[in-house]
């Protein structure tokens, strides 16, 4: 709320119905699908898929009449099963989608206000951490990065992004488990 973020982009495919109702945002990838397996269960992947939301607001302003916006990204390769994902299209015209939109840029900007920018490496993975696969000073971390990010998510000041990143969005604490 009351935050104006610019983005730069291009979006690969916008489809629209005749009537102008309907718009579906297409991102084209040809990589395996198997890193956007979590927008099954979150529409943002615990922040790390903000960009089917973005470019759907971009395509709300773009087309006014719309009362449906989806998004999803199209795997056109084997390795990607030539498969959509979300296999349900993002649609931030429902309300817990674009609820949970919101929640995580909220969330990534009230992080680059307070300056909170921690080092989580991820779970382990046979060849490293799930998060650091494609960082380019991977070779000059610790190894045991993973112990110190234990350490340092019990910090109240990474409260926010812990919660985005390890989202406890199925875990409520009032309910009681028999």
């Amino acid at each position: 709320p009351d935050t104006n973020l610019r983005f730069r982009g291009i979006i690969d495919r916008v489809d629209v119905s005749a009537d102008g109702k309907s718009v579906l945002i297409i991102d084209y990838k040809t990589g395996s699908s198997s890193p956007y397996s979590g927008l099954k269960d979150d529409p943002i992947d615990h922040g790390k898929r903000l960009q089917l939301g973005v470019y759907s607001l971009a395509a709300q302003r773009m087309f006014p009449d719309a009362t449906q916006v989806q998004a999803a990204y199209w795997f056109t390769s084997g390795r990607g099963r030539f498969g959509f994902a979300p296999p349900d299209h993002f649609d931030i015209s429902e309300p817990d989608t674009a609820r949970r939109f919101q929640e995580g840029v909220s969330g990534v900007v009230e992080g680059i206000r307070a300056g909170v920018f921690p080092a989580n490496p991820g779970e382990p993975r046979e060849n490293g951490f799930a998060n650091c696969r494609y960082c380019d000073f991977d070779s000059l971390c610790l190894s045991r990065r993973d112990d110190i990010w234990e350490r340092k998510k019990q910090d109240s000041l990474v409260a926010g992004y812990r919660a985005l990143a390890e989202d406890e969005l199925a875990a409520d604490p009032s309910e009681e488990v028999e």
